[in-house]
């Protein structure tokens, strides 16, 4: 499943039920972001993973060496 629920470390029924009611209303709010910018979820999560880098490589390049 595309929201990572079958990975959940949750032992309780009550923390299972919390995480998959989570996960999936933070998929559908990631799917309305995708409607209203007219993006595929591939170039959505490269947008993340994206800067994720380029603040990894700034740091890099900005530490003493």
């Amino acid at each position: 499943m595309i929201t990572g629920i079958e990975r959940c470390q949750a032992r309780t029924g009550r923390a299972q039920r919390n995480h998959i009611f989570l996960a999936m209303a933070a998929w559908f709010e990631q799917h309305k972001r995708r409607l209203s910018e007219k993006i595929t979820l591939y170039q959505q999560n490269w947008a993340v993973i994206k800067n994720a880098i380029t603040t990894h490589i700034r740091a890099l390049l900005a530490a003493p060496g």
